[in-house]
């Protein structure tokens, strides 16, 4: 048997992720493994003490949330499902088949939770590698069609 450090496994899966939103267009696929790269970083993140992006997203939307309405605060467990439900969609069936057809757009989820891994990646101090290098190229390029329109 052989010792896996499962910071390592994040970074194939983040890799993984990447390659099949880029190269395959097989944006469930690459979202299930970007949300699994995601709350592995997330949790060593936690560990160590270091920031991660679901934290950054619960803590900003909280403040827009307390600024609008300046009598309550949202649960950070809110957040956190609204986080994880494209993936949990994605991966989770009913048993009588409810929702075995499910409508989302799979590319912009996998996108966005490529991101959120991305962030967290960073903030551990990760290696790049090269799917991370073409990602970012992807992000920039795609941001500025976006911001465009």
């Amino acid at each position: 048997m052989t010792k896996i450090d499962k910071m390592n496994v994040a970074d194939e899966m983040l890799d993984a992720a990447i390659c099949e939103f880029l190269d395959a267009k097989r944006f469930a696929a690459a979202l299930n493994l970007a949300g699994v790269a995601e709350e592995l970083y997330r949790e060593l993140a936690k560990m160590l003490g270091k920031p991660h992006s679901l934290g950054e997203i619960a803590e900003a939307a909280s403040q827009i949330a307390v600024a609008l309405d300046s009598t309550s605060k949202p649960d950070d467990k809110v957040w956190y499902s609204m986080s994880v439900k494209a993936k949990n969609e994605i991966k989770h069936i009913e048993k009588d088949g409810s929702n075995r057809v499910i409508e989302m757009d799979a590319e912009d989820e996998a996108r966005a939770k490529i991101g959120e891994a991305l962030t967290t990646h960073d903030y551990l101090d990760r290696p790049g590698t090269e799917p991370i290098a073409r990602f970012w190229e992807f992000a920039r390029e795609w941001s500025q069609r976006h911001v465009a329109e």
